[in-house]
């Protein structure tokens, strides 16, 4: 009977990735094991469509020179970081930093050689702002999204 009861456990963590004591309890007691794996996997394709949902509302061609004055202000601190998500060369990075004394400026001018490019674009921005290394999932969905 053990085993029995370790399969749908199982189930449930290779749907969600680990155990919600809470919910798993209350699905268990509540369904048949048949429809708390329908329910689970109907959460699960609602989660991913949401995760992928900024994908769809990103808008065209290239940020204007306000939008990225903006946006420059809010990523001083990252501005290298967010560069290299650019695809900003090291050397211009180099020159950038050398350039100014202000990391805001510096952003500021990273942007514009960037927005120079021919790769330039609201999406190329999203995806560089939801980087694992940026993280600025807000600036993003502000600065990219329609």
């Amino acid at each position: 009977m053990a085993a029995d009861f370790d399969i749908p456990k199982k189930i449930f963590i290779l749907l969600f990735g680990k155990i919600h004591t809470g919910l798993y309890s209350k699905l268990s007691a509540n369904f048949t094991w048949v429809a708390v794996i329908e329910y689970l996997e109907r959460k699960r394709q609602q989660q991913c469509i949401c995760n992928e949902l900024h994908l769809f509302l990103v808008k065209v061609g290239k940020p204007t020179k306000d939008e990225l004055l903006s946006l420059a202000d809010a990523i001083a601190d990252i501005w290298r970081k967010l560069g290299h998500c650019l695809g900003v060369s090291e050397a211009v990075l180099d020159d950038i930093d050398q350039d100014s004394d202000f990391e805001t400026i510096k952003g500021y001018d990273m942007l514009m050689y960037w927005k120079r490019g021919a790769t330039a674009s609201y999406k190329v921005l999203n995806d560089a702002l939801r980087h694992e290394d940026v993280q600025r999932q807000d600036l993003a969905g502000k600065i990219c999204q329609g």
